[in-house]
């Protein structure tokens, strides 16, 4: 397993998203090429073309994109004993306003042990590979970690997420974390975690309240979960003098606990 030569499918098919998700799919399981179609989109590939292929693949072509995040696996999967993953490079839907606000024009998914990643342009190489690290981290997560993702809560999620944005501040610095960890003070942090999360904090992904908790969508804060895990992933290294990578198998229960014993 290794990056996909998606340079190739974007020579071919750059003008038709749906024709590039058809040649996703021999890579995933029960979806139709309608339905994995409306799961990346959703998660930030591009629904049609914003620029013109020729200048897309170009700037892609100039900063060694496949080449790099090549070299990203070896690195990491050396450094996390992690999984062996497809990885798919591919245009990012710039219209999205979140995408462009909270994730600096770029975004990412892990998906049945595929690892997505949706660029534009990419004017500094490590927030391509700040992206690449956050992704990949989750894998190494979910390989390590004391939980099954089939099994996962609320929480889980909300530590994932924060254990992979620690990595990508401990690798490039808080200049290449995510919009969103910035968005909220720790005192406003510990109030949402309190009120907000923690009631709630064992419900099944599949819960209905589990994605606006998450994403801070509706009445909630924006990228709630998300933004109240690194909350509390940085809180825990920094009061237990542990990283995101001695972090990788431990527990999500453990690593909240902390914000109880400072109460």
């Amino acid at each position: 397993m290794a990056v996909i030569n998606t340079e190739k499918w974007l020579e071919q098919s750059y003008d038709d998203p749906r024709e590039i998700c058809r040649k996703i799919r021999p890579y995933v399981k029960h979806l139709s090429d309608r339905d994995l179609f409306r799961y990346l989109t959703l998660h930030g590939m591009y629904r049609r073309p914003m620029i013109k292929k020729e200048q897309l693949l170009s700037h892609l072509k100039e900063n060694n994109i496949w080449k790099v995040m090549q070299k990203e696996l070896h690195y990491l999967q050396k450094k996390w004993k992690g999984p062996d993953v497809n990885i798919f490079i591919l245009p990012v839907d710039s219209e999205k306003r979140l995408i462009e606000e909270d994730l600096k024009g770029k975004s990412g998914l892990v998906f049945q042990g595929n690892l997505f990643l949706f660029f534009g342009e990419i004017h500094d190489i490590k927030e391509a590979q700040a992206l690449f690290t956050h992704e990949y981290h989750h894998l190494c997560r979910l390989r390590h970690g004391p939980r099954k993702e089939k099994d996962y809560r609320l929480l889980d999620a909300m530590i994932l997420e924060g254990l992979a944005e620690q990595a990508v501040k401990e690798r490039f610095g808080k200049k290449y974390n995510a919009g969103w960890v910035s968005y909220y003070t720790p005192k406003q942090l510990e109030k949402m975690w309190n009120d907000l999360l923690f009631p709630y904090r064992n419900i099944k992904t599949s819960h209905r309240k589990y994605e606006p908790l998450m994403y801070g969508t509706g009445f909630y804060p924006r990228y709630l979960g998300y933004s109240v895990g690194y909350y509390l992933v940085q809180k825990f290294c920094r009061t237990r003098q542990h990283t995101s990578t001695s972090l990788l198998d431990e527990k999500a229960e453990k690593i909240a606990q902390v914000q109880a014993e400072s109460e």
